[in-house]
């Protein structure tokens, strides 16, 4: 489980943080798009926290699905696929 829990932060760190890059967004401006802290987005984009389902999914629904749940998953097989 810890093994899932840090793929999946790490994947969600680089897509956010991406987002935040390419549509030139402070992560403050984010978080209260959000209804979040500057520190809960700093938390995820540094990856020192893993947000919970809720927070997921607004992620998702402010970000017209650039940064969503199915995503972090493939992104995860991805990872764990022996090449």
């Amino acid at each position: 489980m810890f093994t899932l829990i840090f793929a999946l932060t790490f994947v969600l760190k680089h897509c956010l943080k991406l987002y935040l890059i390419e549509n030139k967004l402070f992560q403050e401006d984010f978080a209260k798009m959000i209804g979040k802290t500057q520190g809960a987005v700093s938390n995820i984009i540094r990856a020192k926290s893993f947000p919970p389902l809720d927070t997921i999914l607004k992620i998702e629904k402010v970000t017209n699905g650039k940064v969503n749940r199915n995503m972090l998953l493939e992104d995860y097989e991805k990872m764990r696929l022996p090449k």
